[in-house]
């Protein structure tokens, strides 16, 4: 039987390739239409018959019609029409018993169930039969066919590529006919530009030989503008001479015809109250200038602070326009409480800040730079400033220095180059208190001894360090300086050094981080048998109870003080003054609202200022948030802290 399945698989292999519609997997779907089973005349089947069988994806078995062409079993419902198929490369027989069962690619393709076992063996050895001569038989009209494919499929590319290849060549053709007509026209261009360049560089040698000609004449012209201008320094030097002592004359009678205006004045405006500003212009010759009038004193001094900061600036005008503007500003501006409370009109009469009047000018009796018409002028009182003149600090500087005695600095950092570790040493010592701009050593102070100074960005943080110090001393590293301030409007007591001493105060040493057992941490002392002793016979000697002393209250530590608007120097500065008389204000009455208020509003007022919350002015921001922080202690002692 062996023999004759194989005969019938040898004379069906021209068939497989006739059955249409198989898949991957060469089985028909279960779902597909019926196929009939097409093959020669010379094909006969070596399998035939209806049969018992278990197709997967069925829910039962059913009885099917198969039949065995060369290597691929067709089966179906209905003779000679194939519903399925599998493609028996491959794929594995088993028998057992009547079943035979038909695995492929370790699953089951098909179980066939037959009445015995003499049947269920033929079926067994046609199915073996069948694949094994599918894996021996060469399938080479598969073969060709592929190969025929491939060469069509490539025949196919080499003719998009020659296509392809023709566009691309056609369009370079074109871009290379482009280039060439551009190239003509750039010769023509540059044959053009050429005869420009020469046209010019023949203009060029005229006006080289105009410029020397210019030049000459223009070295004559200097020489004589040169010689006027001496001439006009010699006359002008004589006229300040002039003007000089008739000023000086001028100003030395100016205080009694102050005191007739004054009174003539109140007179004609029935008590009304005037700014009048006195401006020493750049020609040397005084001007005055009278402000709006106001019903009382302190509007008058505000127009007197505002007028003078306009005519500080324009003293090259002799006719002082910007003041004049500025007063006709005033006459239309109404002042509040707000603008003349507090400390805003200190330093209204008199001169600006830091004004140093000339030799020739007798300030001490002429009239001020500027007073409130009603009252009488007093004479500025002589300061301690005056001694300051030949300092070794310029007036802003003097101000935010605080002066380290060297002595004490070289007993903290010994060493031999002990100047630029002192440096280092003092720079991180003194942070803490605010910005440090500058840090010399080796430097001889005004008193001609040899000091240490340290220049701050703030006089708040001069001040706030030495509020700190501790009878004069301060820690750098594990030793104490004693330090001073060389500015002149300072406290008696910090102008000075302290006395020295042989021992330095002791800076309190860390806490110790040795971990204790609970016993230990929550424990009492253990008393000696002295103290035991000593605390029975105290308790034995009955004494009157003390009186009660009344409970210590600390002193009220000082406000730090905001920066006066006169003191403002630059926009920058002007914009910290306004913020931190606000800050000042706001903190002054912290106290007197309610409990539930007062960290509340503190907390509004460190947000509101914060750095971080004002990106557009970091600056300001930072320097009034300092000025809040010097609030600390002062907050602390009302316990607001």
């Amino acid at each position: 039987m062996a023999a004759i399945g194989a005969a019938a698989a040898l004379a069906a292999g021209g068939a497989i390739g006739i059955i249409a519609y198989q898949t991957e997997s060469c089985c028909y779907p279960p779902s597909a239409a019926r196929v009939p089973v097409k093959k020669r005349a010379s094909t006969a089947t070596s399998l035939m018959g209806e049969v018992l069988c278990h197709i997967p994806g069925m829910m039962s078995k059913t009885r099917r019609h198969v039949t065995l062409v060369g290597d691929m079993l067709m089966h179906g419902s209905v003779p000679g029409h194939a519903e399925g198929s599998i493609f028996l490369r491959g794929a594995v027989v088993s028998l057992a018993g009547s079943e035979v069962r038909v695995m492929k690619e370790g699953e089951a393709s098909i179980a066939i169930f037959l009445e015995n076992e003499d049947e269920a063996e033929f079926w067994a050895e046609g199915l073996t039969s069948a694949i094994t001569t599918s894996d021996s038989l060469p399938k080479l009209f598969s073969m060709h066919n592929r190969e025929m494919q491939s060469l069509g499929k490539r025949n196919e590319e080499f003719a998009s590529q020659n296509h392809h290849i023709s566009k691309m060549l056609s369009l370079k053709r074109r871009e290379f006919c482009e280039v060439e007509r551009k190239a003509q026209n750039y010769e023509h261009v540059a044959d053009m530009r050429q005869q420009e360049v020469q046209d010019l560089q023949a203009r060029l040698a005229d006006f080289t030989k105009l410029a020397t000609a210019k030049e000459t004449e223009m070295r004559r012209i200097r020489e004589e503008v040169e010689a006027e201008k001496q001439r006009l320094r010699d006359e002008r030097l004589k006229i300040e001479g002039q003007a000089a002592s008739a000023t000086a004359e001028a100003a030395s009678r100016r205080n009694e015809v102050a005191e007739l205006f004054t009174e003539a004045h109140e007179e004609s405006r029935k008590g009304e109250h005037f700014a009048e500003i006195t401006a020493l212009l750049d020609t040397g010759n005084l001007t005055t200038l009278l402000g709006p009038a106001r019903r009382n004193r302190q509007e008058a001094l505000k127009d007197c602070l505002e007028l003078r900061k306009v005519v500080a600036k324009c003293l090259d005008d002799s006719k002082l326009g910007q003041a004049k503007k500025r007063k006709k500003e005033l006459d239309d501006t109404v002042w509040t409480v707000k603008d003349l409370g507090g400390r805003l009109l200190d330093g209204a009469e008199g001169p600006p800040p830091g004004f140093k009047a000339p030799s020739w000018m007798p300030t001490s009796e002429g009239a001020p730079l500027g007073y409130v018409s009603p009252g009488k002028y007093r004479a500025p009182v002589k300061s301690a400033a005056s001694k300051e003149d030949n300092s070794v600090y310029s007036f802003k500087t003097r101000k935010l220095v605080v002066e380290c005695a060297e002595s004490d600095v070289k007993e903290a950092v010994p060493a031999e180059d002990w100047e630029s570790k002192a440096k280092v040493a003092l720079q991180q010592a003194f942070k803490r208190f605010g910005p440090v701009l500058e840090v010399r050593v080796n430097f001889q102070s005004d008193d001609g001894e040899k000091v240490a100074c340290v220049r701050f960005a703030s006089a708040k943080t001069v001040e706030l360090a030495m509020n700190k110090s501790q009878r004069g001393w301060l820690p750098v590293g594990d030793k104490h300086v004693r330090v001073r301030l060389p500015a002149a409007e300072a406290k008696a007591e910090w102008r000075v050094f302290a006395a020295p001493r042989r021992e330095a105060p002791a800076i309190e040493a860390l806490p110790s981080k040795k971990k204790l057992r609970p016993n230990e941490r929550f424990a009492s002392k253990q008393q000696t048998t002295e103290e035991e002793e000593a605390q029975n016979q105290s308790q034995a000697q009955a004494k009157p109870p003390p009186a009660p002393e009344p409970p210590f209250q600390p002193p009220e530590p000082d406000r730090p003080v905001p920066l006066a608007l006169e003191e403002a120097t630059s926009a920058e500065d002007r914009e910290v003054a306004k913020g931190e008389e606000e800050i000042a204000r706001e903190l002054m009455s912290l106290p007197r609202k309610p409990f539930a208020d007062q960290k509340k509003t503190l907390k509004a007022i460190r947000a509101r200022w914060h750095p971080d919350k004002n990106p557009d002015s970091v600056q300001v921001a930072t320097r009034v948030f300092q000025f809040i922080q010097a609030h600390d202690a002062w907050l602390q002692h009302h316990g607001l802290a």
